[in-house]
């Protein structure tokens, strides 16, 4: 259970860490910020 609560704690904080570097137009933070979020949902949408 802790080590849940540590894993949630890394992911929270390294997403954060990209979007603060989207906001400064950082390519490479879009590219991991899309890819973990939104890739399989843009497959989906294409494939249905």
């Amino acid at each position: 259970m802790e080590d849940e609560q540590i894993n949630k704690i890394k992911f929270v904080s390294e997403d954060s860490f990209y979007i603060e570097e989207l906001k400064k137009g950082n390519i490479k933070a879009f590219e991991f910020i899309f890819n973990k979020y939104y890739k399989d949902l843009v497959y989906f949408c294409n494939v249905f």
